[in-house]
């Protein structure tokens, strides 16, 4: 049975060389690793050249720049030969060589559409699993198509997590639709509630895909708010399906997709900052008249006057966001001569920061909170960051993946006095 990877990419040239060396170093002997560049104006297509001995990777370049979604839909649909789909982005990668071969094992031996897998962030430095406290809630170890059901229903995030699908799946009504264009409505999300919805999907617990987080990171859907917006067009066909198919009642779906919207906003800070109550109001409205013939319409002209509103603003937020990028420079140069830190974020990261630094031989002297609600954590103190000016280390970590709040926490040290050299984000 075969399997594809694909990996679409746009001027990543920094970050996609890990992505192709763990594709290739998969030992499931019937694979394809499709890399389909959307007209890339940095060195990517050098990077790629390097790894074209291998029979197994093809490398595509559009002519010209098609975008995002256009992209990957077409990658998907026009360059993959394989029966199982891998989506790796450009800037993510394998941890384990066997991660392709357990997921066609688990194929082969269960009736599903979509195979789930545990996985963990990294941010150049350290790492930690994702969404751990829902796997730890629902002691999701092995498949059950029961308990993923209830899983999804409480916490719809658990499906942004990595995954394979079948191929002829995900083109039979899914990623053709009866819109202008199949990618406009094309979201992978979406596609995976539709088969949670009919119980296809199955799960490992293996970690092994690897999400890379970090200033870099900031691709449209974060960015640009007529983007963002749309995306409200994808909850269309599940609410449909749902529906016509008697599978849950309208106040749990209103339930899951705002925990879902809640969720989007969440990760990305720069534009939900500007969705406030009356946005989800409209939100609330789209999910409730679903069947409306004018609903995509409706979004469409939302996304324009809210973007017409905010982008520029928007805009000004990312430019003060990267005046402060140097907190992601030389992280390990400057943490040569130190040996005392304070950690700005008492949540995973925190924790896994402090981790990272004991492994260094550095003190965390303490964890700085703006609302602390532990006076300690892991034996070491919580300080109120409005005490900051009080406290000394040689180091100032700010471990958070929130653009927005990295930039609150920076202003919040530099406004104790704290030199802006000694702060870093890991």
């Amino acid at each position: 049975m075969k399997a594809s990877i694909v990996i679409i990419t746009y001027n990543r040239a920094d970050f996609i060389e890990k992505a192709l060396q763990s594709a290739l170093s998969q030992d499931y002997e019937d694979l394809e690793i499709i890399v389909c560049d959307d007209c890339s104006t940095d060195n990517t297509q050098e990077v790629v050249h390097k790894y074209l001995d291998s029979k197994k990777i093809h490398y595509h370049k559009n002519k010209k720049n098609k975008g995002q979604l256009a992209n990957y839909f077409f990658a998907l649909k026009e360059l993959t030969k394989g029966e199982w789909l891998f989506i790796l982005s450009d800037d993510d990668f394998f941890e384990n060589t066997n991660h392709v071969s357990k997921c066609m094992q688990f194929a082969l031996k269960n009736d599903v559409d979509m195979i789930l897998t545990n996985s963990k962030t990294y941010n150049t430095t350290i790492t930690s699993s994702c969404h751990s406290d829902i796997h730890k809630h629902f002691d999701l170890k092995e498949y059950s198509p029961d308990t993923l059901v209830d899983t999804w229903k409480q916490f719809p995030e658990i499906l942004d997590s990595a995954c394979c699908f079948k191929k002829e799946i995900f083109f039979k009504g899914f990623g053709d639709s009866a819109l202008a264009t199949p990618e406009e409505s094309m979201r992978i999300c979406e596609d995976h509630d539709l088969l949670m919805m009919k119980n296809r999907v199955g799960y490992l617990y293996d970690i092994s895909y690897v999400f890379t987080i970090g200033g870099h990171n900031l691709n449209k859907f974060k960015v640009d708010m007529y983007q963002f917006i749309t995306m409200l067009k994808s909850f269309i066909k599940p609410l449909e399906y749902a529906a016509n198919h008697n599978i849950f009642e309208m106040r749990e779906l209103e339930a899951i997709y705002l925990k879902k919207w809640a969720y989007y906003k969440r990760c990305a800070s720069f534009v939900g900052k500007y969705l406030g109550d009356e946005f989800d109001v409209f939100v609330k409205y789209v999910i409730a008249n679903y069947n409306d013939k004018n609903i995509f319409d409706l979004i469409e002209n939302k996304a324009r006057e809210y973007s017409s509103k905010f982008q520029t603003s928007i805009n000004l937020d990312i430019n003060k966001f990267n005046n402060i990028s140097h907190i992601y420079d030389n992280k390990k140069l400057k943490l040569d001569d130190v040996t005392t830190a304070l950690i700005y974020g008492t949540k995973i990261m925190g924790i896994e920061a402090k981790k990272y630094l004991a492994s260094l031989n550095i003190d965390v002297v303490g964890f700085i909170d703006d609302n602390p609600t532990s006076p300690q954590i892991d034996g070491v103190k919580v300080y109120d960051s409005s005490i900051l000016k009080s406290l000394n280390a040689d180091i100032y970590v700010i471990a958070t993946g929130n653009y927005l709040y990295i930039q609150n926490m920076y202003n919040q040290l530099i406004s104790s006095n704290i030199s802006k050299d000694k702060i870093i984000t890991i």
